[in-house]
């Protein structure tokens, strides 16, 4: 029953198994499971990769990145004169209104609940 509880305050709906495993072998992370210590593998985790066991967590923050240089750029080419000069001003204020309000809280206490319950 804890596990179920486990999946669905995680998320871990989706599998995401594929995604994240091929991020992992970009930053060059060993995906291993030694050291799991066996309340980890009743919880389902294999690894002690971090970004393995975030699963879809992980590829939230990686979207949130995206996000937030998005809203850089946006922020940037809001101050060159052009005529869609206005049309990216009010793209880039209606795009950090939905970040910096609760979005990084929320994001973060999920992240850490996903890792408390282990």
């Amino acid at each position: 029953m804890f596990s179920q509880i486990y999946t669905i305050a995680a998320f871990n709906i989706v599998n995401v198994d594929f995604i994240t495993s091929a991020i992992s072998k970009w930053f060059g992370l060993e995906i291993t499971s030694e050291g799991v210590s066996p309340r980890m593998q009743a919880m389902g985790f294999e690894t002690t990769n971090t970004i393995m066991n975030l699963g879809i967590v992980f590829i939230f923050i990686l979207i949130s990145c995206s996000a937030l240089f998005l809203q850089l750029l946006l922020k940037l080419f809001s101050w060159i004169n052009c005529k869609y000069q206005e049309s990216i001003k009010r793209l880039e204020q209606k795009l950090a209104n939905k970040l910096y309000w609760n979005f990084f809280i929320r994001l973060f206490i999920e992240t850490y609940i996903d890792q408390a319950f282990v």
